[in-house]
């Protein structure tokens, strides 16, 4: 059976990487895993700062993470936006 949480049905490309023989793919310099390595990094520290995460929880607060890093520069106004489009609906 496939599973429905494969990254290509987000549309995105997965291209692997063998560590024991590379860290860039020779043929393309833009596939390699620093950007990942890096944003897990950042999701693992902040979600120290804010405390255990309970399983159940997990995907929620990930998620949460998440949007208020993309949205840091203009949080409130994000959150003013999601408050206004759902006191409409």
């Amino acid at each position: 059976m496939e599973s429905l949480f494969k990254i290509e049905n987000f549309g995105y490309n997965h291209v692997t990487i063998t560590h024991r023989k590379e860290f860039v793919k020779s043929d393309n310099p833009e596939i390699h895993t620093q950007n990942i390595e890096n944003r897990w990094g950042l999701l693992k520290g902040l979600m120290k700062r804010r405390g255990k995460i309970s399983r159940a929880n997990f995907n929620e607060r990930i998620k949460e993470i998440v949007w208020r890093v993309i949205n840091k520069q203009n949080i409130q106004l994000k959150l003013l936006e999601i408050i206004s489009k759902n006191i409409n609906e």
